[in-house]
């Protein structure tokens, strides 16, 4: 359950991905790493993302859990190194 993970896209799912660092699900850093909101937000474009009923939705944070939404696998793409680069 911990080793692999896909990308789940529009146009099917990517093969596995290893995971190589990351905390599992319940660790006790879980909820310090959902702390870093303010990151995710000046990371995160507020006009990358996908519109949903005329609002602009960029990411969706429950607990522990955060899904980055995007365009285009090239959106997703420079979302991510926008947040690595922080």
């Amino acid at each position: 359950m911990y080793y692999y993970a896909k990308v789940k896209l529009t146009s099917g799912t990517t093969e596995d991905i290893m995971i190589q660092r990351g905390v599992r699900q319940g660790c006790i850093l879980s909820p310090s790493l959902f702390n870093l909101y303010n990151l995710l937000q000046e990371a995160i474009s507020e006009k990358s993302g996908i519109l949903f009923y005329g609002m602009n939705i960029n990411n969706i944070r429950y607990a522990d859990d955060t899904v980055i939404l995007a365009e285009s696998e090239e959106h997703l793409q420079a979302m991510l190194d926008r947040i690595v680069d922080k």
